[in-house]
C-alpha cells in the first residue's frame, strides 16, 4: 500500500528542492546550538547534580549530533521524502558545511565524520530493534560531558551510563530535531 502523505510530500519536496533547503536547515541548527546544549546541561544537572560548562566545543557536537540524525531518520523513516531524497540532502549537507560555513578543511572534515557517527549509531539502533535515538543519545552524552563523562555513568558500575540520564537526553534530543526539520516540510 502506498503512503499518501509521504507520496504527497515527496511530489511537494521534489517540486521546491534546491541546495537552499539543506543550507538553512544546518544554520538552523547551529544557530540553535548552544541554547539546545544548554537544555542538555541543564538535563545532567537535574539528573546527577553535576554541572557541565557548555562550551563551543560541546555545543557543536550538539549540532552535529541533531545533523547526524536527523540524516539518518530522512533516509529511513521520514513522511518528509523519499530515502533516495534523504541520501540527497545529506550529500548537499556535506557540501554546504565544506563551502558555507567558513570552516577550515580539517573543521568540515571533522564534523562530517561525526555526522557520519551518528547516522551509523541510528541506524544501529534501529536494526537492533531498539529506539533509534538510543546509541545517538549516548555518543552524544559521552562527548558532551567530554573529561567530565564519569559524572554520566552509574554510581555502583562505572561502565554503564546511568539509565535515568540516558532516557532524559534520549527524549529532548528526538525534540530539538523536530523544530530544524520543519525546513523541510515548506
Amino acid at each position: 500500500m502506498i503512503d499518501f502523505k509521504k507520496t504527497l510530500n515527496t511530489l511537494k519536496f521534489s517540486i521546491k528542492f534546491d541546495e537552499d533547503l539543506p543550507r538553512q536547515f544546518l544554520k538552523k541548527v547551529f544557530k540553535d546550538a548552544t541554547v539546545n546544549a544548554t537544555h542538555i546541561q541543564e538535563q545532567i544537572k537535574l539528573a546527577t547534580g553535576a554541572t557541565i560548562k557548555v562550551t563551543k566545543i560541546n555545543s557543536n557536537e550538539t549540532a552535529i549530533a541533531m545533523i547526524g540524525t536527523s540524516l539518518a531518520l530522512l533516509q529511513k523513516h521520514s513522511a518528509l521524502m523519499s530515502s533516495k531524497q534523504g541520501k540527497k540532502v545529506e550529500l548537499m549537507c556535506k557540501k554546504s558545511l565544506e563551502k558555507d560555513f567558513g570552516l577550515t578543511i580539517k573543521e568540515s572534515e571533522l564534523m562530517v565524520n561525526g555526522i557520519n557517527e551518528y547516522i551509523e549509531a541510528y541506524n544501529e539502533s534501529w536494526n537492533m530493534k531498539t529506539n533509534p535515538f538510543n546509541r545517538p543519545a549516548g555518543i552524544l552524552l559521552m562527548n558532551f560531558t567530554g573529561k567530565d563523562v564519569d559524572k554520566v555513568f552509574q554510581k555502583d558500575n562505572r561502565e554503564l551510563i546511568d539509565p535515568l540520564i540516558h532516557q532524559m537526553i534520549m527524549d529532548m534530543f528526538m525534540l530539538m530535531i523536530i523544530e530544524p526539520m520543519k525546513v523541510f516540510k515548506q
